[in-house]
This record gives structure tokens, C-alpha cells and sequence, in this order.
């Protein structure tokens, strides 16, 4: 279980966080606790955090053509997010 868990954070700090080389995540075994930017980091979802599941259908209506305006543009909202200060945990599916 924790290991999900663990790749779930990875994956979301890859994808939402600043590329700024004094920032850094990692993992403390000793505490069982995440560590971002040398504190314990815990994120809480619907306080800190949110998830969201992302509607490929409706990425992709017609086999190659993509859609990411409007209601579809998923950058806009991470990048929405990120300003505020969440944590995205992103689901993809069908």
C-alpha cells in the first residue's frame, strides 16, 4: 500500500512542481514520512490536495485527434492549481 502511495506522490511532484534545483523530494524510511524541501510533507486530500480524473474519451473523440481547449485544457488546470498551492493527484483513464 504504501508503496502506491509513494509513486502516486513521485509522480505528482514530477508533474506539478517547479524545475528549480534548491527544491528536492524524497523519502524518509526511518519516520514513514515524505520529505519535500527537507520538512515532512503530508498531503491531505481536499485540503491541500485534490485529485481528478482525466476523461481520455474526451481527449481523444476521433482516433489521433487530440483536444486540449477548453473544458479539456488539462495544463491550464494544473498549472491553476500549482499557483494555488495543491497538490494534483491525476487519474487517467478511458
Amino acid at each position: 500500500m504504501y508503496q502506491q502511495l509513494y509513486a502516486s506522490l513521485i509522480i505528482i511532484l514530477c508533474i506539478c512542481g517547479q524545475c528549480q534545483s534548491e527544491q528536492s523530494f524524497g523519502i524518509d524510511f526511518d519516520r514513514n514520512t515524505f520529505v519535500k524541501d527537507g520538512k515532512p510533507f503530508q498531503y491531505i486530500s481536499g485540503l491541500n490536495a485534490i485529485q481528478t480524473y482525466v476523461f481520455w474519451d474526451q481527449h481523444e473523440l476521433v482516433e489521433g485527434v487530440y483536444n486540449f481547449d477548453d473544458t479539456n485544457d488539462l495544463v491550464a488546470f494544473l498549472q491553476l492549481a500549482q499557483k494555488i498551492g495543491f497538490v494534483v493527484i491525476l487519474r487517467v483513464g478511458p
